[in-house]
């Protein structure tokens, strides 16, 4: 059996040669043209859905209606009314497929109603009806969708368009900074850029988990909501790309788009809209509300924390005691993971060696870094502290604003709204 997996969906090819009629070496010959195969199915799928995209990028066509398929690129002017090019192209390369089975693996050379002209490598060498050639599809329709229905775990998101599924596709070390980004905030976007001074080089991504482990599972139009931050100012506008809200709308599905339909916005949002920056670093969703799980889908990664989490991230209560926490943090050490710790204003919490002091009570707020986290003397190698950056930001105060500019708007009439969860430059 091989499978390919990729934006599109999976495809699964399950072949059983006919016994007796080749002896080990052939049957390992078939067995290699079987993976190519695979690998050339799956690079003219891709070719396909690509050209069906800048088609309909450059062009506003629409292909003519098909039956399920991967929607991956919807037209602004009618993303509720009619399937992408590219799904369509999905649907006709499964249909494709089918064929090919049905002849018995392909015998005679049938060509494919592909994009990018088809390549049978396998047909020549099968023998039916003793060869038996199998293929199915399960196709990805809506990224998000996969994401929050818990058949995945990770989503690759580039400028608000889905570009990698389960895994990242990055040979650079990854920087990574968590939070809820409710809302996204310049604490969260200086954070990320003064941590990437301290790691030149690395690729820069902030990750938003979906599943929290006191709250539970965002649901989809909030998840929308969110990662509709993250796309570029000015991704989608003019050329008919399917941009709604600046989120370019390859890779959702025609229900998940109408939930990214923006809302008028306030001026407390106007005002938070406007700094964003061009060219802001990549997100990744996932369902990881723990370090440890965030470590094994991002090996080798430094997190970008506030010292709020890395004060969490180091009792032992959140791991059903001391031991549980040391094993967690040797897988987190055994996948190449690390911290780097920003500061924020307030007042210290006391550690857990330390001497009570009788004035100890109205201690005044200061800065607090990583020097005022308890960290365990075996631990203290994977955190580093954030140097010469402060930026007192809080999605709570954010969050309050916005209500309180949405309450105003409704008294006289007019419409707005807030949000729930998050951090402030703590990420």
């Amino acid at each position: 059996m091989v499978a390919t997996y990729g934006m599109l969906g999976a495809t699964e090819y399950a072949l059983t040669l006919e016994k007796g009629r080749r002896d080990r070496w052939e049957e390992d010959g078939v067995a290699s043209r079987l993976v190519v195969q695979a690998l050339a199915d799956a690079a003219a799928e891709a070719a396909a859905a690509e050209a069906a995209t800048e088609a309909t990028d450059h062009h506003g066509a629409a292909a003519a209606a098909a039956g399920p398929g991967a929607a991956f690129h919807w037209t602004a002017d009618a993303r509720s009314a009619r399937p992408s090019q590219s799904e369509a192209t999905a649907a006709a390369a499964a249909g494709s497929r089918d064929e090919r089975v049905a002849g018995g693996g392909g015998g005679g050379g049938e060509t494919e109603r592909r994009g990018l002209e088809a390549v049978d490598v396998l047909g020549a060498v099968l023998h039916p009806p003793g060869d038996v050639l199998t293929v199915s599809r399960r196709p990805i329709t809506d990224a998000l969708q996969w994401l929050t229905s818990g058949e995945g775990d990770l989503v690759e998101m580039t400028d608000g368009v889905p570009t990698a599924l389960g895994v990242i596709p990055c040979q650079s070390p990854l920087l990574v900074l968590p939070g809820s980004f409710n809302p996204l905030h310049d604490g969260h976007r200086g954070m990320l850029a003064a941590a990437a001074r301290l790691r030149p080089g690395a690729t820069a991504y902030f990750e938003l988990s979906i599943s929290n482990a006191d709250k539970g599972t965002l649901p989809l139009e909030e998840v929308c909501r969110r990662a509709a931050q993250f796309a570029a100012p000015g991704v989608g506008d003019g050329g008919g790309t399917g941009a709604v809200g600046g989120l370019d709308m390859r890779g959702f599905t025609a229900g998940t788009q109408s939930q990214l339909e923006p809302e008028p916005e306030s001026a407390a949002e106007e005002a938070q809209s406007a700094q964003s920056p061009k060219g802001q670093p990549q997100l990744v969703l996932t369902r990881a509300p723990l370090y440890v799980v965030k470590a094994s889908l991002m090996p080798g990664a430094t997190f970008v924390v506030g010292y709020d989490t890395a004060i969490r991230l180091v009792m032992p209560k959140y791991y059903g005691g001391e031991s549980g926490m040391m094993r967690a943090f040797g897988e987190i050490r055994d996948a190449g993971c690390s911290f780097i710790v920003a500061g924020r204003a307030g007042v210290p919490q006391p550690k857990a060696d330390a001497v009570p002091r009788e004035d100890s009570e109205g201690e005044e707020e200061r800065f607090l870094t990583l020097e005022d986290v308890d960290i365990p003397l075996l631990l203290q190698d994977l955190f580093e502290p954030m140097p010469d950056f402060r930026l007192d930001v809080s999605s709570t105060e954010l969050r309050a604003a916005v209500a309180a500019a949405a309450a105003a708007a409704a008294d006289s009439g007019g419409g707005g709204e807030g949000g729930e969860g998050g951090g402030g430059s703590n990420a």
